[in-house]
This record gives C-alpha cells, sequence and structure tokens, in this order.
C-alpha cells in the first residue's frame, strides 16, 4: 500500500538552493528522510510561500497526511507574511488528516489553534536541544513511542511557543523552550508537532546557518556559546557537514553528541511513529 503525503514547504522561494535545475528546499530534505524510514511512500510538495501558489483544497483531497517543515525565514508564524502558510495548515487542519509539524510547522499550528508564538527573550537555540525530557501526557501517548524520556535533538529555532491553544497538550520540555512538542487531538483535528527537527541532516543545520534570513542563526558567538565551544562560523559549519558524511568521532567529542543525535533510529523516532499512524 502506497502512503502519500502533501509536505508543506516553510521557506520562501529565495531560501532553498537548485541542484541541476532543481528546487531543493526543506520539503525535498522532509521526503528524503521520510523515504529512508518507510518504503512505498509518494510526495506532494506545496510551496504556500512562492509567488505562483495557488490555494485549494484538491492539494491535499488525496493524501493520507500532512508534513508542515522547518522554515528559514525572518517572520514569526503569527506575523502577516506567514498567512500562506496559516491558510495551508488551516486546510490540513480541517480535513481531518493526520497532520505533523516540525518547527515552524507546530508553530503555525499554534497560531492557527488559537494559541500564540514568540520570538524567545534571551537566545536563539541553535543546532542542539539539550536535554528535553517527556512530560507526564508524553508517557503513553504515540508520538514518542519507544523514545527516551530525555533526550537531545538537532535544532534551529529562534521563535518558540508562548502559549498553546486551548485543548492542546504539552508532550515535551527543556531549559530553553517549554513547550518542545505538543499534540492538538481533538473536534477532528489529529495534529502532532515538535519545536526541534527529526528531519534533520548535520548538512541541513549548516545549511540554515549559511542561508536564512534570521541574522542570530548565523551568529558565531551565539551558536558557540550554545554548544560551549570555542570555534568560529566557518570551521561550525565545515564540521557539521563533515558529520553529515561520516561519524567522526574527533566530532562527536567535540560537539558532544549524544546517541539521541547519532543513532538516526532514536533521532528520528517520532517520525517512525507518525508514519504508523498513517
Amino acid at each position: 500500500m502506497v502512503k502519500h503525503i502533501a509536505i508543506i514547504e516553510g521557506n520562501h522561494s529565495g531560501l532553498v538552493r537548485y541542484r541541476d535545475g532543481a528546487i531543493y528546499g526543506a520539503a525535498e530534505g522532509f521526503a528524503a528522510c521520510l523515504n529512508t524510514l518507510e518504503d512505498n511512500l509518494s510526495f506532494t510538495i506545496i510551496r504556500p510561500h512562492f509567488d505562483d501558489h495557488i490555494f485549494h483544497d484538491e492539494l491535499i483531497a488525496d493524501c493520507d497526511g500532512v508534513v508542515f517543515t522547518g522554515s528559514a525565514n525572518n517572520w514569526s508564524a503569527d506575523e502577516a507574511p506567514a498567512a500562506p502558510a496559516r491558510q495551508m495548515m488551516g486546510l490540513a487542519l480541517s480535513s481531518g488528516k493526520p497532520v505533523f509539524g516540525s518547527c515552524y510547522g507546530m508553530q503555525l499550528a499554534v497560531a492557527v489553534l488559537g494559541g500564540q508564538n514568540r520570538s524567545h527573550p534571551i537566545a536563539t537555540e541553535f543546532a542542539i536541544a539539550r536535554d528535553i525530557s517527556l512530560t507526564k501526557d508524553a508517557e503513553h501517548h504515540r508520538l514518542y513511542h519507544g523514545k527516551q524520556n530525555r533526550f537531545d535533538a538537532r535544532c534551529m529555532h529562534r521563535d518558540e511557543v508562548a502559549y498553546l491553544p486551548s485543548g492542546a497538550i504539552s508532550l515535551a520540555t527543556n531549559a530553553h523552550s517549554r513547550h518542545q512538542a505538543m499534540a492538538y487531538e481533538k473536534d477532528g483535528v489529529c495534529f502532532w508537532g515538535v519545536q526541534y527537527h527529526p528531519e534533520l541532516q548535520f548538512e541541513d543545520i549548516a545549511n540554515y546557518i549559511e542561508k536564512n534570513d534570521v541574522d542570530s542563526f548565523a551568529d558565531a558567538r551565539a551558536f558557540a556559546t550554545n554548544l560551549s565551544l570555542d570555534a568560529d562560523l566557518a570551521e561550525m559549519i565545515a564540521d557539521f557537514r563533515r558529520l553529515s558524511q561520516s561519524d567522526d568521532e574527533a566530532l562527536i567529542a567535540k560537539y558532544h553528541l549524544t546517541q539521541a543525535l547519532i543513532d538516526p533510529a532514536e533521532h528520528r523516532r517520532e517520525l517512525v511513529n507518525y508514519l504508523t499512524l498513517l
């Protein structure tokens, strides 16, 4: 049986990359990740922040589920420029299909469902979200079936959820952001979201730092402080690209990478559980 998934690109056209004339954005990266987890998947990629995007229900009518990616845009999911993506989120949630959102994807759901996001008052969470712990509500939730109770995760976000929508439950938390994951399952809506990025390769983190609209994403000192390092930006970008090619023991030690960060089965467990839900 083929599962067909609509993937909603979070970036505008200036932030995607081009390979041999073809677009490669967050949506393509997400599809590539999902293809490593299960056979017989097909995808429709939708780009609401591209100028030629057209809204209609048929974009997701034949899909089994909908995924919203992260974003390197400089606007919040609550702000006016995010309206096209919020409209797509509204269509997805009202379809009754299972919806998964990562980072910007979760924040879009929060905005549409009546919660509120904000720019983090202290700092951007760069590259690695440390010491995430599951809440009591997450202990038996399907999103975290088989997941450790405490883990690190790959991440890249300036904004965070300030207030959850009424009826949503918080599933994970850490010292940086109170809501690292949420679920909203009522009134025909099935949404699972995480603030971090289970789909990201280490190379994707390097790309986010290198090409984005958010000044603090390229702040090498903030990045280094977050990781307890003394390294410049070019060095960190090169290191994360190299980590995508091999399990370099020296770099694993340098960046204090835990098993949850380097073991694909642990890193992507939430996505496996979402595919199982479909």
